[in-house]
């Protein structure tokens, strides 16, 4: 009896403008180099300059931004999984399914909400010599297939941080997200995505 293959822990969404079809062949290509065609989709951005500005105080890019994470999560919540999100210059490694699958089995979505592999921080000398420690550790294992052992997971609550390249939200997460982002876009965006997230976190 042939044996049945493991249900993906997550799947993933990866954020592209029609016009940016450059972007989507690169991004393509990395996918199919890893072999993570069949687990991760396009979204279809939208764009900020179909919308109406409103209320809003943000560009348009961001606006569109915006409404781009948003419709990212709602597609989350209809296939019922968690999800790893992504914009489409984010860059995949060998480590990106594992480290996202090992994570996700260990628990850390029952303990946070949203799972950031990729955000900017506003670090000090003693943060920077840390995370230049847990870099090269990391690195001097390149060959060796990591899990999230392997890495310093640091709560964000107290962290003055920037960027959604990157992230994993958990499918329970969604709805407590999703409501978040409606509450800001029924005023009008005033905040960029990632910064009314890192606000709200």
């Amino acid at each position: 009896m042939p044996q049945q293959e493991t249900p993906a822990l997550y799947h993933g969404l990866y954020i592209n403008l029609e016009r940016s079809a450059g972007r989507r062949a690169r991004f393509e290509a990395g996918l199919a180099r890893l072999v993570l065609s069949s687990r991760y989709s396009r979204l279809s951005a939208v764009d900020g300059k179909s919308l109406p500005a409103g209320s809003s105080t943000i560009t348009q890019g961001q606006l569109g931004c915006f409404h781009s994470h948003v419709r990212a999560l709602e597609e989350a919540r209809r296939r019922g999984v968690n999800v790893h999100i992504l914009e489409d210059d984010a860059i995949l490694s060998t480590h990106t399914e594992p480290v996202i699958s090992n994570a996700i089995a260990s628990g850390l979505l029952d303990r946070f909400d949203i799972l950031f592999t990729d955000t900017l921080l506003d670090c000090n000398a003693g943060m920077l010599k840390a995370m230049k420690g847990m870099f090269d550790k990391t690195a001097a294992s390149a060959n060796i297939p990591l899990k999230i052992s392997d890495f310093q997971v640091l709560d964000l609550a107290r962290q003055n941080f920037a960027c959604l390249t990157s992230y994993v939200a958990g499918v329970k997460s969604i709805e407590r997200i999703l409501a978040l982002y409606r509450r800001e876009l029924a005023q009008g965006p005033h905040t960029p995505a990632d910064l009314y997230i890192r606000d709200a976190v």
